[in-house]
C-alpha cells in the first residue's frame, strides 16, 4: 500500500514539473519586437527675467489712496465722528453682533421690541434707539421679520464709518 502511494505521489509531482509555456514565450518575444520606443526631446524652457518696477510720475500703488505719496496719513481725527465712550451702556453693548441671535419680536404693531439671545443663553429685550454690539450699533427700526441697525465701524485711521445692517429673524 505504501508502495502504491509513493509511486502515485512521484507520478503526480513529476507532472507538475512539465510546463509547456512556449506559446507564452513566443507571444512575449513578438510583442517586444513589435514595440516601438518613441520619445520626443523636451524643449528647453526660456529663462524668466524679472523686471524691476520703476515708479515714474504716477501714484504709488502700494500706498492707500487716502495717504500721501510718502505714506504719511493726512487724516485729521478731530474732523471725523468719534463714538461717545461715556454714553449709557446697554446690556448688549458687550457682545459682537455676530454673537447675538435675533430670536423674536414682542409688542404691538406701533411699539415692537426685539428679543436677542446672548452667547450665555440669556434673553434681552431692546427697542428702537437702543445700542447693540461692540460697534455701537443703534437700532433704527424693529419690524416683525427683521431689525435695521446702523453700526459704527473703525476705518483703521482713527475715524469711524457707518454701516447699515439688517438682521432677519432666525
Amino acid at each position: 500500500m505504501n508502495r502504491v502511494l509513493i509511486i502515485g505521489s512521484v507520478a503526480i509531482l513529476s507532472g507538475c514539473q512539465f510546463s509547456n509555456d512556449s506559446d507564452l514565450n513566443t507571444f512575449i518575444a513578438q510583442t517586444k519586437a513589435a514595440a516601438k520606443i518613441t520619445a520626443t526631446q523636451v524643449p528647453e524652457l526660456p529663462r524668466y527675467q524679472a523686471e524691476l518696477f520703476q515708479l515714474s510720475g504716477v501714484k504709488n500703488p502700494f500706498f492707500d489712496f487716502e495717504t500721501s505719496d510718502d505714506g504719511s496719513d493726512d487724516t485729521d481725527i478731530s474732523q471725523c465722528w468719534q463714538p461717545d465712550y461715556d454714553a449709557e451702556l446697554y446690556p448688549l453693548s458687550d457682545f459682537d453682533l455676530s454673537e447675538l441671535a435675533f430670536k423674536g419680536v414682542i409688542g404691538q404693531s406701533d411699539a415692537l421690541w426685539a428679543l436677542f439671545e446672548t452667547p450665555e443663553g440669556a434673553i434681552a429685550r431692546v427697542g428702537a434707539g437702543d445700542i447693540v454690539g461692540i460697534n455701537h450699533g443703534r437700532i433704527n427700526s424693529v419690524q416683525r421679520e427683521e431689525i435695521d441697525i446702523t453700526e459704527q465701524l473703525p476705518d483703521g485711521k482713527g475715524c469711524w464709518q457707518e454701516k447699515n445692517t439688517k438682521l432677519a429673524l432666525n
